[in-house]
């Protein structure tokens, strides 16, 4: 087993540690994120609460405040806090979570305000085309990019950090040992998953490209559709690729931080795709029970909005999850019986009581799987209900439920 080091904690020696003048910093600094709160807090609340200011420049000014809230949260509190503390410590994880935050909001701040650029550029060099080159949707489009490139900036950067020997010994690797290590059932194994992520990647590519270039296809459905192929993708391409590799390999392993990071997107998407799916079972109670407020109701906007929030909702979730495991000890076994980094292996080797841990992980992923299962049984329910009061038009009905299969697809 192959260990690194690492410390718990970290002491602060940056600013003067005599009384006085950190008295003076802690008033100046104290000073200076209230000023930030407040001017970026109102801000917010105009741009929110005036009509006149829904345009894209506000759009992105908001944007703006709110990373500018964040990024000054990311440390200003815990530092003056320290200006009243005789030891000025952190933890080791707690270093890591701002180490985090600092890169994804401050790179957030410059993607922002390189959009930002553009926006002014296209209103006054474009000014007869501006209101359809940034239209709801790209502006919409280029602040999650935004947002999503600074959390791949960020991921990266936590995760070279936390690669790094800091003085405790510490598992640095897991190995796999979920699938038989006979070799002629190695091979079957290996020719079965390979066809089906065969089958599964052009697939989900091939509804993704018929949607996107089919001028018909552009309701709310396939629009949904088309997102719930590319996390189906995604997900599919978590763990595949590294398990079809391990096949052919000797001893299977994966590095601590791969593992990590495999944990993470595995809750990430498949979080997502629940919350998703959750959304495309409100859309088809919309256009069944709500016919003549769907196209109101489904609007690009909305529907923008709640994959949005589907995808934030599964990075809170993954966040949560991998959160309380990066905090756990492994010191002593490394060995999982999985062919991937399974969380409820990867807690079960850990050097700990990890019952409250397991506690908040069940609740978490029971939460999400009961709130969504219920929303479906819900909207399929009314659906069923609506079916059978109009089931005299047997062709409607057939048409109603056919839209439906994408669902148990």
């Amino acid at each position: 087993m192959e260990v690194a080091n690492n410390v718990t904690e970290f002491i602060f020696l940056g600013l003067s540690q005599d009384p006085r003048m950190q008295l003076m910093f802690f008033g100046l600094f104290l000073l200076f994120y209230i000023v930030i709160m407040v001017g970026n807090l109102l801000i917010l609340l105009t741009v929110y609460t005036d009509p006149r200011l829904h345009t894209p420049m506000y759009f992105f000014l908001s944007n703006l405040s709110f990373v500018d809230i964040a990024y000054s949260s990311a440390t200003a509190p815990k530092m003056i806090a320290d200006f009243v503390s005789e030891k000025k410590t952190i933890s080791y994880w707690g270093c890591v979570t701002q180490m985090f935050t600092f890169h994804f909001f401050g790179c957030a701040e410059i993607f922002v305000l390189t959009v930002m650029s553009f926006d002014r550029y296209a209103a006054i060099c474009q000014p007869l085309r501006y209101t359809t080159i940034m239209s709801a949707n790209a502006c919409i489009v280029l602040a999650s990019l935004s947002w999503l490139g600074a959390l791949g900036h960020s991921f990266v950067q936590t995760l070279l950090t936390f690669q790094l020997p800091f003085c405790n010994d510490r598992v640095t690797e897991f190995v796999l040992t979920g699938l038989s290590q006979t070799r002629e059932v190695q091979l079957v194994l290996f020719v079965i998953f390979l066809s089906f992520y065969l089958f599964i990647l052009p697939g989900n590519i091939l509804i993704i490209c018929t949607i996107r270039l089919d001028p018909q296809l552009t309701s709310p459905m396939y629009f949904l559709l088309a997102n719930l192929a590319f996390l189906d993708i995604w997900y599919s391409s978590i763990t595949a690729p590294k398990m079809l590799v391990d096949f052919f390999v000797e001893r299977k392993k994966i590095s601590f931080g791969g593992c990590i990071a495999q944990l993470f997107f595995l809750h990430f998407v498949g979080a997502s795709e629940m919350f998703l799916l959750t959304v495309m079972a409100f859309d088809r109670y919309a256009a069944i029970c709500r016919p003549l407020h769907y196209a109101t109701i489904m609007n690009r906007r909305l529907c923008s909005i709640l994959v949005a929030l589907s995808w934030l909702g599964g990075f809170i979730h993954s966040i949560i999850q991998v959160a309380l495991i990066v905090r756990l000890p492994f010191c002593g076994p490394n060995e999982l019986d999985s062919y991937f980094c399974d969380i409820t292996q990867v807690v079960r080797i850990a050097c700990a009581n990890t019952f409250p841990e397991e506690l908040v992980m069940i609740f978490s992923s029971g939460l999400i799987s009961v709130v969504c299962f219920i929303a479906l049984l819900m909207s399929y329910a009314f659906l069923l209900a609506m079916l059978k009061k109009h089931s005299g038009s047997g062709e409607s009905t057939s048409r109603a439920m056919s839209t439906c299969y994408s669902h148990i697809t």
